[in-house]
């Protein structure tokens, strides 16, 4: 047969072109290669294509190849298959079971082999093997779908499946399924977040139809499954120190199910030092949301926290994500509140001016740390020196106080508290109050000139006695020339505003002595 064929593809080469000269390439030897694909099927109709690829072939030339397959039972099936050669390097392709006329119902190894017959014969030019199994898939992470298919069973029979874990059923099963009019079976079964992981074995039997052999039973693993997150969500993307932070994310696992469990780890850098924030899944919102409040001290500028490789924990030892997730934003200094007070509206110049000072963050807290310092204006003039204030733990207040001079002007001053730290946290108020200095006396200023001023009239009056002659008897005292010359003294405007001034410090002791009497009988 082989030979016939032989001679009925040479005299079609020769009926192409009649004058032709037909010249053969002889091949030092060809090399044959098999594949199958897919390497591993269910048990079903659609099979695996097996390619043949032949290279440093004879051309022009017939080939003839049988291929036959050989399933878990021991049955052979056979196909021919022939090819024209003409070049050095062809393919031939086959389905099995379609194009052997048969359907794949056992579970296990299928073996190939590939025969020669034309233009020589070689028993074996190539092998293979693929796989048949009842599940898409050998290994599976969680929260994915295990579909179980098989062929070969009576119409609209009962199928058990039985799925169990080191000799033990799992939860739900056994389970139960009717097949389709062919004879097929399809159950799913989805593999659960907390699912144990390790070794699984399913096995198939009918009601009704005849045990295989070998009988529709397979292992499989199951294993964690990774998750990972979208992004990281900031809110505010612009906060100032003492504000609150949130960071949100949505979680889902590999098979792109959500994650609804766990917690995991936000991390917060600054100054060389990491702190964290946990994050845990929010069931209203359906994410994973954190919260950190941003300490007085923390760094201006961009913040960038992140999510670390396998900080995320769905409580099943489900982990994620599998590279770093990272986002920004900015924080600025804190605007500490300041609200100041005086004791009194208007002083004089004998009382001191008490400021009391209260200082919040923004979140409200008391301040209490830094520095609060106050300064006094008068007319765009500075009175006296700024001065710190003092914080008083009981009152939960800053408390300082200014003296005010005789040469320090009368009027409304303006005190500006101004509280502050290293960090650049500032804030400042300003406050008025009223402050009456009487202005200075000339006996106040030259309070030496009194003392002065009776020495001088008694010297006077000295003097005019030595120049009075004196009695013979004794020395007699002119008190006319005396009282004469202090009325001088008198007349003189300087001294009478000294009087002036005298008399008014007198009426204001015994206005004050007064008062003092009647606030005692009150």
């Amino acid at each position: 047969m082989s030979k016939i064929l032989y001679l009925v593809f040479t005299t079609c080469l020769l009926l192409i072109g009649v004058s032709a000269t037909i010249t053969t390439a002889a091949a030092a030897g060809e090399t044959y290669t098999l594949t199958t694909t897919p390497s591993r099927v269910q048990e079903t109709r659609t099979g695996v294509t097996l390619t043949l690829n032949v290279t440093n072939a004879i051309f022009p030339s017939p080939y003839t190849f049988t291929i036959t397959v050989t399933d878990p039972a021991r049955n052979n099936k056979t196909l021919v298959k022939s090819q024209a050669s003409t070049q050095s390097s062809w393919q031939i392709t086959a389905n099995y079971p379609n194009d052997f006329t048969t359907n794949i119902t056992l579970v296990g190894s299928y073996y190939i082999n590939v025969t020669q017959t034309l233009p020589v014969v070689k028993p074996t030019v190539a092998t293979g093997t693929f796989l048949v199994g009842l599940t898409d898939s050998q290994a599976y992470n969680r929260t994915y779908t295990a579909s179980t298919r098989a062929f070969g069973y009576l119409p609209s029979d009962n199928v058990t499946i039985r799925l169990t874990r080191s000799g033990s059923s799992t939860q739900g099963f056994p389970a139960w399924n009717l097949t389709g009019l062919d004879g097929s079976f399809l159950y799913k079964w989805h593999i659960a977040n907390n699912t144990t992981l390790g070794t699984y074995n399913v096995t198939l039997s009918g009601k009704n139809t005849p045990q295989k052999n070998p009988q529709d039973t397979q292992t499989f693993t199951i294993d964690r499954t990774r998750v990972t997150i979208d992004s990281l969500t900031i809110t505010p993307t612009i906060a100032v120190r003492t504000a609150t932070v949130d960071f949100r994310f949505h979680a889902s696992y590999a098979s792109g199910l959500p994650v609804q469990s766990g917690t995991a780890l936000v991390r917060i850098t600054d100054h060389g030092t990491s702190f964290f924030s946990t994050a845990s899944y929010d069931p209203v919102q359906g994410l994973f949301a954190a919260s950190y409040k941003l300490p007085l001290d923390m760094s201006a500028g961009p913040i960038s926290p992140a999510l670390d490789v396998n900080t995320i924990d769905d409580s099943y030892g489900n982990i994620g994500p599998a590279s770093i997730k990272t986002n920004t934003f900015t924080v600025l200094p804190a605007q500490l509140a300041v609200i100041a007070s005086l004791s009194k509206t208007s002083y004089t110049s004998s009382e001191p001016v008490v400021i009391t000072a209260t200082v919040t963050t923004p979140d409200e807290a008391t301040y209490n740390q830094g520095s609060v310092r106050a300064s006094i204006f008068n007319k765009g003039q500075t009175i006296g020196n700024p001065f710190d204030l003092t914080y008083d733990q009981a009152r939960r207040a800053w408390i300082g106080s200014y003296n005010p001079g005789p040469k320090d002007p009368s009027g409304t001053w303006t005190i500006t508290v101004a509280a502050s730290d290293s960090y650049g946290n500032a804030g400042a108020a300003s406050i008025l109050g009223i402050v009456n200095i009487p202005s200075a006396s000339v006996l106040d200023t030259y309070s030496w000139i009194l003392p002065m001023l009776v020495a001088i009239i008694f010297a006077s009056a000295a003097l005019l006695l030595v120049k009075r002659k004196v009695a013979s008897s004794g020395v007699t005292l002119d008190v006319q020339a005396v009282k004469k010359q202090a009325d001088q003294v008198k007349s003189d405007d300087f001294f009478k505003s000294l009087q002036s001034q005298l008399e008014q410090k007198t009426t204001q002791w015994k206005n004050k002595k007064e008062t003092q009497t009647k606030d005692e009988n009150g």
